[in-house]
């Protein structure tokens, strides 16, 4: 991830120098054992960055897999009997598509969170205990 950081600091760095007329040649910066810029200005502008970067990087709260791909993916038309089963043990979702897309995708991105490759097993067994008898 540093690397990545750093990459992109040193090409915006870069495009910010040439603009000055400065050397805009981040391979010619000198750098110690470590990695470290030697100039303390580019080091502590760096360091800056680091910082910057890590307080406001966008953050995913799970990993985009073949799990998060079905679930995210699915269309709205295959969630009304799933929303139906949420219905039926107390949630309140609105009778329009968009609605229950939304409330099947969050209770299951919730499974997923909480069971993680289980939790279409765990999802099913919620979902049958909501099944109402014939």
């Amino acid at each position: 991830m540093t690397d990545t950081i750093r990459a992109d600091f040193e090409q915006t760095m870069a495009a910010n120098f040439a603009r000055m007329g400065l050397n805009s040649d981040p391979s010619t910066w000198h750098k110690d054992s470590d990695g470290k810029y030697l100039s303390p200005l580019l080091e502590q502008h760096f360091v800056t960055w680091q910082a910057a970067h890590a307080r406001y990087a966008p953050r995913a709260w799970f990993e985009l897999n073949e799990q998060t791909k079905e679930i995210l993916g699915r269309p709205n038309f295959s969630c009304s009997p799933i929303a139906n089963g949420l219905r039926r043990i107390g949630q309140t979702i609105p009778n329009k598509a968009e609605e229950e897309q939304a409330a099947v995708i969050y209770w299951m991105l919730s499974m997923y969170q909480k069971h993680g490759d289980d939790w279409r097993k765990e999802a099913e067994k919620a979902l049958i205990a909501t099944k109402e008898p014939q």
